[in-house]
């Protein structure tokens, strides 16, 4: 449990810090912009250490479950190396799905400077700046809460394609007017 509790305060220590030194620096300059590069980078970072404190928080939950339900076979169940696995997943996991966020934010085509006139970068202000024909071309994978919790969804422009045979207007999502 400690193991995991030192790795979530790790995460939430780098969550923080995506963000706030870039925002100290706008305070003090009074500019409040951020490259092309900085942005992909700060966005990789931010939905990475994001998405690892959800799993992080449910490994930490299934760790709990195991040690409440099967107080016997909880030694077994949980060895240190089947916590270091389960905390290699989590980082492998988030970071793959932020790469594939970031390197589908760095395919899209601009046509003006690449400067966001905002201290923190998201998909909505990259997505908003990119001319309209790079994204209603481009695939991506979307993720977003519903009311049985958070969905994947796959866009290709014209509709969001959710796992229950679902479409859904994808300009609506998305926030692309065109």
């Amino acid at each position: 449990m400690y193991f995991f509790l030192a790795n979530l305060s790790l995460a939430d220590a780098c969550f923080s810090s995506t963000t706030v030194p870039k925002m100290l620096v706008n305070i003090q300059t009074h500019s409040q912009t951020i490259s092309y590069e900085g942005c992909l980078s700060q966005m990789h970072l931010f939905m990475t250490f994001g998405a690892l404190d959800d799993f992080l928080l449910g490994v930490m939950a299934y760790d709990r479950y195991a040690a409440i339900c099967r107080p016997l076979h909880y030694s077994t169940l949980k060895s240190p190396l089947v916590c270091v696995l389960l905390l290699a997943a989590c980082w492998v996991l988030t970071s793959l799905a932020a790469l594939l966020h970031t390197l589908l934010m760095a395919k899209l085509s601009f046509c003006a400077v690449n400067t966001i006139h905002r201290f923190f970068c998201d998909v909505v202000p990259l997505l908003q700046l990119s001319l309209p024909e790079a994204t209603s071309d481009s695939q991506g994978v979307y993720t977003f809460p519903d009311r049985r919790g958070t969905r994947v969804g796959f866009c290709n422009g014209d509709s969001l394609f959710v796992p229950s045979f679902r479409a859904l207007d994808c300009s609506k999502f998305i926030g692309i007017t065109g």
